[in-house]
């Protein structure tokens, strides 16, 4: 053939091609679009109901080249579709001929058992291209799929916003992790592109903010249909249509299905004959009772009904309070009380609101308990649980807030809380496993995961109930009280010093048990014991200390030294006002004898504490004591102070206790220790104890004296503590 053959060839071909591609028609293109229809099959009002949805959808797709698609949340929480795990309305999708939906986070409420049971049923993918495996192994959803509608070719993306993670149970997300959603879709536009995909779609599942940044940044796609959004339940007033600066349009609907959104892309060719999108009209159709409702649909959704009132409508019993906070306590209430707990915590996002004082039926509980969520029981730190208020109160989403009982105002059943002590709290595994942000709860210890759901539970507690259920139910819950014990032992070098009016005072057979000892090295064993009844409002302490030493001038000529012995009892009245009243009793003696005798000192005393903050406690009290060595009364002020104060992992504690006598004797006394103590290994930590003590007396056994008494000790060493807490 010649070329000149040839080339009059390729001539006519490409002029075929050109006239081809001027000749090629205009399509419109109908996206039938859902989002948050939440699991909604029956009507609500008068819009709406799965049946009328269908009906409608069926008849839209009789005009020309369409598909159907969704952005999320299909399948629940609506009662009714978690009752048969979603089944229903799978089917009810199948019948509208979805071509594809994203996974919204109430889509895998049910856990991934249920949702793998729903993927085989339905004749669509699920799609979810940024939820990956942490290990890079297989993702457990599609990330795309290809439909031809018409002459179109059309490119399905489904993503998730980071956030949405927060509202997964993250039990459900072990291993997973959601990814980037404008890298993802960028990748995967260009390979549904490469694939000759004329229209690239992305169903977006996240709130709002995430889904207008995620549009503005995302590339090569031309119609996002999202969902996600919190406010989706202001109906006709959700705005249908999107059009941002860049030319990208995203839709929505209002949530339950009440309405259908309709988009029409008109694809025109361009110079190269390839179909572009040039122009996006869109639209909500209300689904009211002007819709002919799809007969096998409404057949399917009348069954579960049935189904469902077979068990919904069963009477138990009546439940008070007329907000989500009130009801929200009672539930929590029946926590602690089923799992034998100090505190119950809920999300406020997984309770519902039901009529207040009248009979309810099961199915009311589906509205309080929306959510299949179980009961878990474990322990936390007082500093944890501070931690989980402060963010709850941070919460920018109220869904995220979290509804407490038994902890109120930095009080546990009307106890301060104290930063280490563990308490008993019962919790769902939603917030066990971290959902909504709540880490602090993965640090539990004893955690225990009892498998009870949080909605028989309540069911259980409503039939047993003869009248209505109230928050005042569970305000004596735990307030009969709780036992604190705290054992320490103390090994330690010890420096001591006693001063000479000290040893002039003993000459005159003056005994105070705080200035014993010799100016001397020791070897010095302390041991603590303090037993706490705590009942709220009441607080009784038996405090009790021994110390004894071994003394000498050298480690090699250590003999037995003068030992202490000190014990309190004190009755401490909580109230709301400035300061707590107190009662004490005392008694300071010494298991051996000086010179035949030795020191004994009741004492008793009344008066008020007050505590500063969480470092300082201050109590002044009217104080009576009597010397038996000595056979003297004195009456006086007692000022105590105790000081705490966390220095990096080290603790700090600085406790001073001083008497000022207004009798014959004017006895001046005071007590100073210094402790600091950093952990080692376990309850094991190292000790350095600085101690002071003050002593003066007027005269001694009706004898003058002059000079105040001194002592000074310095103490290194080891401590051992434990501490128990029992019901």
């Amino acid at each position: 053939m010649s070329v000149v053959l040839q080339r009059g060839i390729y001539c006519v071909f490409a002029c075929f091609l050109f006239v081809s591609s001027l000749c090629a028609e205009d399509i419109r293109l109908t996206v039938i679009h859902s989002n948050d229809v939440s699991g909604q099959l029956t009507r609500r009002g008068d819009r709406g109901g799965m049946a009328a949805r269908v009906g409608l959808i069926r008849k839209l797709q009789t005009s020309g080249p369409s598909i159907v698609l969704d952005a999320g949340d299909a399948l629940g929480p609506n009662a009714r579709s978690r009752f048969d795990g979603g089944a229903t309305m799978c089917a009810a999708m199948n019948r509208a001929n979805y071509a594809a939906m994203t996974m919204g986070n109430h889509d895998l409420s049910l856990g991934w058992d249920v949702l793998t049971e729903r993927q085989k049923e339905i004749d669509f993918p699920m799609l979810a291209a940024n939820l990956v495996r942490k290990d890079g192994g297989k993702p457990p959803l599609q990330s795309y799929t290809t439909v031809g509608a018409g002459d179109v070719q059309v490119g399905i993306i489904g993503v998730l916003g980071p956030e949405v993670a927060d509202k997964i149970d993250p039990g459900h997300l072990s291993g997973l992790r959601v990814g980037d959603p404008v890298k993802v879709v960028d990748s995967l536009a260009v390979v549904l592109r490469e694939k000759k995909a004329q229209c690239v779609i992305v169903l977006a599942h996240m709130d709002e903010t995430s889904a207008l940044n995620f549009a503005r940044e995302v590339k090569g796609v031309d119609l996002i249909v999202a969902g996600g959004f919190s406010d989706l339940d202001r109906g006709l007033q959700v705005p249908g249509l999107i059009r941002l600066v860049n030319g990208l349009t995203l839709v929505v609907t209002p949530s339950n299905g009440v309405s259908i959104g309709r988009v029409v892309l008109h694809l025109s060719p361009d110079s190269e004959g390839n179909m572009k999108v040039v122009d996006v009209s869109a639209e909500q159709i209300p689904v009211d009772r002007s819709v002919e409702p799809d007969l096998e649909t409404e057949r399917l959704v009348n069954d579960l009904r049935r189904r469902y009132e077979q068990v919904a409508s069963q009477r138990i019993g009546r439940i008070a309070g007329k907000t989500y906070r009130d009801q929200g306590r009672i539930v929590t209430g029946l926590m602690r009380r089923y799992l034998n707990s100090e505190v119950g915590i809920v999300n406020r996002g997984g309770l519902g609101l039901v009529p207040s004082n009248r009979v309810l039926k099961v199915g009311h509980i589906d509205h309080l308990v929306p959510f299949d969520d179980r009961l878990v029981k474990m322990k936390l730190t007082g500093a944890q649980l501070l931690s989980i208020v402060k963010r709850s109160q941070d919460a920018l989403r109220e869904d995220a807030q979290l509804i407490f009982s038994g902890l109120e105002k930095n009080t546990i059943n009307g106890r301060p809380i104290q930063k280490n002590e563990l308490y008993r709290v019962a919790v769902v595994e939603f917030l066990a496993n971290g959902g909504d942000g709540y880490g602090e709860f993965r640090k539990g210890t004893d955690v225990v995961f009892t498998g009870m759901p949080l909605r028989q539970m309540v069911v259980y507690a409503l039939r047993d109930t003869q009248a209505v259920l109230a928050p005042r139910e569970f305000v004596t819950l735990r307030s009969d009280g709780i036992w604190h014990m705290n054992w320490t032992v103390k090994g330690a070098f010890n420096r001591n010093y006693i001063d000479g009016t000290t040893l002039a005072y003993r000459a005159q057979r003056e005994r105070v048990s705080f200035l014993s000892g010799k100016t001397s090295l020791a070897w010095h064993t302390t041991m603590n014991l303090m037993v706490v009844r705590d009942m709220g409002k009441q607080l009784l302490t038996l405090d009790q200390s021994l110390a004894i030493g071994q003394v000498g001038t050298t480690f090699g000529d250590l003999t037995r030294s003068e030992d202490q012995l000190e014990t309190d009892l004190i009755y401490r009245y909580r109230t709301q006002s400035v300061a707590d009243p107190f009662v004490l009793a005392g008694y300071s003696t010494a298991l051996s004898r000086v010179d035949g005798q030795r020191p004994r000192l009741l004492r008793g005393s009344m008066g008020f504490q007050r505590r500063f903050g969480r470092t300082l406690t201050v109590r002044l009290g009217a104080r009576g004591q009597r010397d038996l060595a000595v056979e003297a009364n004195d009456i006086g002020v007692e000022v105590y102070l105790d000081y705490r104060r966390s220095l990096g992992s080290g603790k700090f504690r600085s406790r001073v206790r001083s008497f000022t006598g207004f009798t014959d004797r004017h006895v001046v006394s005071l007590e100073n220790y210094n402790s600091l103590a950093f952990p080692l290994i376990g309850a094991l930590s190292l000790s350095v104890q600085q101690s002071n003590f003050l002593y003066r007396v007027n005269k001694i056994r009706n004898t003058p004296v002059d000079g105040i008494a001194y002592r000074w000790d310095l103490t290194l060493g080891l401590v051992y503590d434990l501490g128990w807490k029992w019901y």
